[in-house]
């Protein structure tokens, strides 16, 4: 067994408020043609079986406030990989998204890491994703909201952080302490996997929809800094789709997903439409200051009106860790008893006085999804109004859902926040449908299309390619002129029909040959010059 108290080696470019700018440069040499992406893409599908060993890739959810890491057997199913916590007790799914860097040069991530956030929080950092990539005049709210202190990182122009510990003077980008965290999670799935160390050199990292290139980047140089070769980046609502098994290769599916994220300190929400093969993000939104954690505070600043009546004083932090638990419970359970210092009396907490406490947060939590579904040409408010009206069977006849625009086919969640009740209950009151449950664990659905990405890449699992908008428009309609997203046609994706009525095979080599942006040259000017193109 391997002792979850890791010590991982610290970073060795120390600098006195400045750094190599070789390290920075990998954004516009190394990382460019390693991705080569932008935020704006579409995932389209395909069929590519290969024979390749899977071992030596894996899917990564880096989280702002947890992350975890899956792999791909060899027979093609992704796998969460279990992190030992402090002293090797037990295991979890998920992995705190915390680092501590030791007087003595030492560094600790995860549940080894925790404790420190308390005792010596100018050492420990935690929720280093807000600031990943950020500029710092952009930055400054977030910078406020961190026990850390930040600072101006004079080569970058971005966010720097300051590590007493390494130094009176000494600070890293976000990155740089982001990387620990990586490489972490890969170290647990190598020995997950029974692999020596070094084995895994490539890694799919999830990123928000709403990343621009630059955290992109930076998040990329974060898992280059970790030890990795390759570093491919997916979308999170796009993980969200392929781990909830969206079937993105039927040419005849045509679909609106609504993907609600809520993690621990985060709430993101997006809109997928999937068609023709091709997967898209229509609109994104969310609140980056609203999460799990302020259910959590909702719950313990009840408990602590509950002290007060009785004259009790109360440790808020305890008290916020004791809410937790509670939330956590009721995801299982109708009632859960909280015990009251000091005597640890209990008292009855019901899912609908959780509901109650929660009132305002739950409230927060639908302007995003309202701006976001309207972008999209939905309108939730009439869509609730016209299921209303529908249960009640009044006027069914005069019932119009055009001002509404087109319903959600499905709505995905994602994150651990996600199970508690009472939010489950708003997702189902705010879309008026249920939301897919019991599918995936929320809190390990993004890691799981991470790691499916990885499948496609190492050839373990069908292919699911990245192209920007122009390449996914022209072959959605290139696709559409031939007749393929023609249920009569009898047409099938990766096929293209000719007019004598044989088959000429779709060569994707091609449009391999580079996965990011096509050169001014390169792109076609009509459909004519794509179909000469892709026979050359």
């Amino acid at each position: 067994m391997f002792a979850s108290a890791t010590i991982l080696p610290i970073l060795h470019h120390h600098r006195q408020h400045h750094r190599v700018a070789s390290r920075i440069a990998r954004t516009s040499t190394q990382t460019a043609s390693l991705h080569g992406r932008r935020r704006d893409q579409r995932l389209v599908v395909t069929n590519n079986n290969n024979n390749s060993n899977s071992s030596g890739i894996c899917g990564i959810d880096l989280g702002t406030t947890n992350s975890a890491v899956a792999i791909v057997t060899d027979s093609g199913k992704a796998e969460i990989v279990p992190i030992p916590t402090i002293n090797n007790m037990q295991t979890t799914r998920t992995m705190p998204s915390v680092i501590h860097f030791t007087s003595t040069g030492e560094v600790l991530t995860g549940h080894d890491a925790v404790p420190f956030l308390r005792s010596d929080p100018k050492n420990t950092f935690g929720s280093v994703k807000r600031l990943i990539g950020r500029k710092y005049r952009k930055a400054k709210e977030d910078m406020q909201s961190v026990s850390y202190e930040c600072c101006f990182d004079d080569e970058t122009k971005r966010v720097g952080i300051k590590v007493p510990n390494l130094g009176k003077d000494v600070s890293l980008l976000p990155e740089e302490i982001s990387s620990k965290v990586i490489e972490r999670l890969v170290l647990e799935a190598e020995r997950y996997r029974g692999l020596e160390r070094g084995t895994i050199e490539k890694a799919v990292i999830t990123v928000p929809a709403y990343f621009d290139q630059t955290q992109v980047d930076a998040t990329i140089d974060a898992g280059m800094m970790a030890g990795l070769k390759v570093v491919k980046t997916l979308r999170e609502p796009e993980a969200a789709a392929l781990a909830y098994g969206v079937d993105i290769m039927n040419p005849d599916l045509d679909e609106t997903i609504f993907v609600f994220d809520l993690g621990g300190g985060t709430f993101d929400v997006s809109i997928l439409e999937v068609g023709g093969g091709t997967l898209e993000v229509l609109a994104t939104g969310g609140d980056s200051r609203l999460g799990g954690d302020d259910l959590d505070v909702a719950v313990a600043k009840w408990m602590s009106k509950e002290c007060d009546k009785k004259g009790l004083i109360v440790d808020f932090r305890g008290a916020l860790l004791n809410a937790r638990r509670t939330r956590e419970k009721l995801s299982d359970v109708d009632v859960v008893n909280v015990p009251l210092p000091p005597d640890g009396k209990e008292v009855a907490f019901t899912r609908q006085m959780l509901e109650k406490a929660c009132t305002s947060v739950l409230r927060r939590m639908r302007q995003p999804c309202v701006e976001c579904a309207d972008s999209a040409g939905v309108n939730l408010e009439r869509l609730r109004q016209i299921e209303e009206a529908k249960n009640k069977k009044k006027n069914r006849n005069k019932i119009s859902t055009r001002s509404a625009g087109r319903p959600f086919d499905r709505v995905l969640l994602v994150g651990g926040a996600t199970k508690t009740p009472c939010v489950r209950k708003f997702v189902e009151n705010t879309f008026s449908r249920k939301p897919e449950l019991d599918l995936v664990d929320p809190d390990e659905v993004v890691a799981i299309g991470a790691a499916v990405r990885a499948g496609s890449l190492s050839g373990t699992i069908d292919n699911v390619d990245t192209f920007n908008p122009l390449e996914a428009g022209l072959i959605r309609a290139f696709a559409a002129a031939k007749g393929l997203n023609n249920t009569e046609a009898g047409g099938a994706v990766g096929d293209l029909e000719d007019d004598d009525g044989e088959y000429d095979e779709f060569d994707e080599a091609y449009l391999k040959q580079d996965e990011g942006e096509w050169e001014d040259e390169e792109i076609p000017e009509d459909l004519d010059d794509l179909k000469e193109m892709i026979e050359q």
